[in-house]
């Protein structure tokens, strides 16, 4: 239990959890941010704290987190919670394995697929905007040597 709190960590991970037939995740039931990582949050001594869901179930139930790495998930569920779907990674390893399971979106998106499509003149976040000659030149320099690569 964090100190000012009323609930110690556990109960407030497993109050909101929901355990599916023949699935091994334990699923976040409390609220979720846009990827649909669970949200915890609370209040020490009047000081509100957040959490990342996932992260709170590895500290309580396995240990501290090392430094500068993330948590991943091995079920490449983003709500789940289950300590022992959890390991820590830095986020180089995040990358690698995003694309090994195929959840890196590594295609381009043409037409409708593409979220700016239709978005023309103001409604384009990047309607009159210019890079300036650094970033000109570093573009062309990268494509240059990407020429030939993979």
């Amino acid at each position: 239990m964090l100190p000012g709190t009323s609930k110690p960590m556990a109960e407030k991970l497993l109050g909101k959890v929901e355990r599916i037939p023949f699935s091994t995740c334990w699923f976040w039931t409390g609220s979720l941010d846009i990827y649909g990582y669970g949200r915890l949050r609370g209040t020490v001594n009047n000081v509100p704290w957040f959490k990342f869901a996932h992260r709170a179930s590895y500290e309580h139930f396995v240990g501290p987190i090392p430094e500068g790495k993330d948590i991943l998930h091995h079920c490449d569920n983003p709500c789940c919670i289950n300590p022992e779907h959890l390991y820590p990674g830095d986020p180089a390893q995040n990358g690698i394995d995003k694309k090994l399971r195929g959840r890196a979106r590594t295609t381009p998106q043409p037409g409708v697929l593409n979220g700016m499509f239709g978005r023309t003149g103001a409604s384009n976040p990047m309607f009159g905007k210019v890079h300036s000659p650094e970033v000109r030149a570093k573009i062309s320099a990268t494509k240059l040597n990407n020429r030939g690569s993979i």
